[in-house]
This record gives structure tokens, sequence and C-alpha cells, in this order.
């Protein structure tokens, strides 16, 4: 019965996976499909305050600053993700062992820990460059 319930499911998963799917083409104007690409990007950097393009503005230290520093935080906030995920995994693979228990527990409140120390210090210094960006003749951050 079981070998018959699994052929039938994987048969009718066949089936939908052979299926044509309909799609509507997005009209792409005189540039083409190379073009829409470009706007897509243009709107993301744009969206993301980078400059594109042949600017003739000089870079300031606050905006390299203010770059690097996202960069920093968006890579400590991916060291949390792992961080958790392998506490939890650890944790769900103690199997009654409580010094791993206590590992896995430890090592997600550090974890926490350090991304709140993080990010608090992070709010701390955007708060810091916003208030001297808005004194000064300072702009782009």
């Amino acid at each position: 019965m079981k070998k018959a319930t699994k052929q039938i499911f994987y048969a009718i998963t066949l089936f939908f996976a052979s299926l044509p799917v309909g799609t509507s083409a997005a009209t792409t104007g005189a540039n083409g499909l190379p073009g829409l690409i470009q706007n897509s990007y243009q709107e993301v950097a744009n969206s993301a305050g980078l400059r594109t393009g042949a600017t003739t503005d000089k870079i300031t230290p606050l905006e390299i600053f203010g770059l690097y520093l996202n960069i920093l935080v968006g890579f400590i906030g991916v060291l949390f993700i792992v961080q958790v995920v392998h506490g939890g995994i650890l944790w769900m693979t103690a199997g009654g062992n409580e010094e791993q228990v206590e590992h896995a527990r430890k090592k997600m409140i550090s974890a926490t820990i350090g991304a709140a120390v993080m990010f608090g210090s992070y709010i701390l210094t955007y708060f810091i460059l916003s208030q001297i960006a808005s004194t000064t003749d300072i702009v782009g951050f």
C-alpha cells in the first residue's frame, strides 16, 4: 500500500512539474532586456544610497567610514545567526547530556549579548555621525 501511494505521489509530482508554466513577458522598452536589468540595478543602488555612474563629487571620509561600518554590522549579524543556529543544533543533538545543553545555552546567550553590544554601539555611532553631519556641511551620511 505504501509503495502504491509513493508511486501515485511521484506520478502527480512529475505531471505537474512537466506542465508548461504560463508567464507574462514584461515590456522592456527601447533598450531591451539589458536596459531593463541596468535600470533595476540602478534603482537598487539608488535605494541603498550608493553612488553610480560618472559623478564628479569626491567621496567624503564620513561616507567611507559609514560604508565600512555598515559592512561590519552586516558581517556581525551573519555571525550572530550562525552562532545561534549552531547553538540550537548543539542543544537539539545533546540527547540528554546536560553539559552539552549548558554549552549550547551559553553559546546562544553569548551570541545574543555580543550582537546587542555591537548593534548598540552601531546605533550610538550612527547617532553621533549623523549629528556631526547635520551640524556641518558634510553630506551623504
